[in-house]
This record gives C-alpha cells, structure tokens and sequence, in this order.
C-alpha cells in the first residue's frame, strides 16, 4: 500500500530497517499470548489504526500490537531493536498532526490497554 501521507511529504524516505516476517508475527503472538485481539495482521483492521483522526493522513502497517503492562512493551521493543523493525506507537489515536501515523512499514504499538492506575504517590501525586 503507498500512502496518502508519502505524497505529502515526498522527501520522506524509508530508513534502512528489516521488514517484518512471519517468524516475526509469531513470536508477537506467543510473547502477548495473543487470542486474535492483540496481535493484529488483518489489512482490513489495520486501516483505522493507520489514518489520523480525522482521515486527512494515511499510512500503512502490517501489524498491530496491543502490550497489557509495561514489561510486554519492554519486550517488544527490545525484540524489535534487536531485529532491527521499525514503531509507531499510538495512544488513543487521537492526534490530529499525524504523528502517531506508521508513514511506511512500522509495527504499531498501540498503548489504549495500559488504562489502569496502579499506584499513586500521595505526596506529589504522581
């Protein structure tokens, strides 16, 4: 798939990262435990998750991936430094610049399940 936002922006070039392989996608699936709802390689459901907010901006990603704690996005972070694999991360998707966009072939790394608190400081409110 080219992309919306490529033709915007013409001086953007694909940096010297791996492509993603099906070895890839399986070791996502078993990292996260995946039961079809966090490892997502779908093209048809992977099309809301590369278009901004207000589908002014589209990019294209063969996978997304939704981590449940922070010791999984260390994990896949660290799998994908180590394979060289490039990533968008993506809050709520919310952004209204494009910046959460996968311009070329990023791995999406979406954090919408991180949504509980676990501790607050009572004294500093962190």
């Amino acid at each position: 798939i080219f992309l919306a936002f490529y033709f915007s922006y013409p001086q953007l070039k694909r940096r010297p990262y791996a492509y993603i392989r099906d070895d890839d996608v399986s070791y996502f699936r078993d990292l996260l435990a995946d039961d079809g709802t966090r490892v997502i390689a779908d093209p048809e459901k992977l099309i809301q998750h590369s278009c901004d907010w207000l589908k002014t901006l589209r990019g294209s990603s063969p996978l997304l991936i939704f981590p449940k704690s922070v010791d999984e996005i260390r994990k896949v972070l660290a799998y994908c430094f180590a394979k060289n694999l490039a990533v968008a991360v993506q809050g709520g998707n919310t952004s209204m610049v494009g910046g959460a966009i996968p311009i070329f072939d990023e791995i999406i790394l979406n954090t919408s399940l991180l949504n509980a608190i676990h501790f607050v400081d009572e004294i500093s409110g962190e």
